[in-house]
């Protein structure tokens, strides 16, 4: 006997306004041929199930009665249900595969980290007063907005994906994780589905819209982050989150001060002269330094080091005590 794939039409136990569409909107003209299944199933069909969709339900039946028609349309319509609620439920327990609803939104990301929400748009990258590697000044447009890190990876977090993780709350558990190699960063972040943000992405998230030199506003601060004359209790940083004041435009703390933050791309001073104004990817080939960018400043500088726009390197091998990092996704 030759089976028969059905499409959407033979399972619809009504007729379709021939000059209506293709996709799911026609099924608003859906005249019923059956009083039995009622508008209600046809308009819920079309709701749940429709054109775009029907690969989900197709399944081998032989032709026959139209009763086997509306089992086979309410089937689809439990398939369609059962669809939906998982759909809704996977974007509850994963917020960061959909987009934010405004500017710092918060999350929690797959490590169990807060991130914030950093919507598309466009700044002004770079500063004249900063020096060769931070000019030229240029206009940067980043197309897709992506959630960032709120903090840096802490200790905790760290000592967790190391599979470490005390039992005891310690004093030292929410401070940056340092320590850290370029590599090492990446492995973290691959781990959890997400990236290190380019530089390009972490100076709009410092700066915004309004290119603001601190994460603040344009006037230093010596109070609303870590630098070298407000050290942390040790002498050193500070736990991750200890300055709200000092909260960028989308809600990203510690952006300027506290520990050096890595980025995805490979240093060249030169780069601002020929990078792409629409999402710099960073870029393509090393110089023979072999550098990997850094930003963010740390407990060890002063206003300028922590300005939003100041470019600086680092070994990526390196495990300097102040080189940490945060993590973004992009829907």
């Amino acid at each position: 006997m030759q089976i028969i794939m059905p499409t959407v039409r033979d399972l619809l136990p009504c007729t379709l306004d021939e000059s209506a569409g293709p996709d799911c909107q026609e099924y608003l003209s859906c005249v019923l041929s059956v009083r039995q299944i009622g508008n209600t199933g046809c308009q819920a069909y079309r709701m749940f199930i429709g054109d775009r969709c029907a690969n989900l339900i197709s399944m081998p039946y032989s032709p026959g009665s139209l009763e086997m028609k509306k089992s086979q349309l309410w089937t689809a319509l439990a398939i369609g249900l059962l669809l939906l609620v998982s759909m809704q439920s996977g974007y509850a327990d994963q917020p960061w595969t959909q987009s934010g609803a405004k500017v710092g939104q918060e999350i929690t990301g797959p490590d169990g980290a807060k991130m914030v929400w950093v919507p598309a748009g466009e700044f002004t990258m770079g500063a004249d007063d900063l020096g060769a590697p931070s000019q030229p000044v240029h206009k940067v447009v980043i197309t897709k907005g992506f959630w960032l890190g709120k903090c840096t990876v802490t200790i905790s977090q760290w000592k967790r994906y190391l599979g470490k993780e005390d039992a005891t709350v310690q004093p030292t558990n929410d401070y940056p994780a340092v320590c850290i190699t370029w590599q090492q960063a990446v492995d973290y972040c691959r781990h959890y589905g997400m990236s290190l943000p380019t530089e390009a992405q972490w100076e709009y998230a410092a700066r915004g819209p309004e290119g603001r030199k601190y994460p603040w506003g344009d006037q230093w601060d010596v109070k609303k982050c870590c630098n070298v004359d407000n050290r942390g209790p040790a002498g050193f940083t500070w736990p991750v989150g200890s300055f709200p004041e000092g909260t960028s435009w989308c809600g990203a703390l510690d952006m300027a001060g506290n520990i050096w933050q890595w980025c995805n791309d490979w240093y060249d001073e030169r780069y601002y002269a020929n990078s792409p104004s629409v999402d710099p990817p960073g870029p393509a080939d090393p110089t023979p330094q072999k550098y990997r960018v850094l930003r963010g400043g740390s407990c060890n500088w002063d206003a300028n080091v922590c300005r939003s726009a100041y470019h600086d390197w680092g070994d990526p091998n390196s495990r300097t005590g102040i080189y940490g990092f945060r993590c973004v996704i992009v829907p």
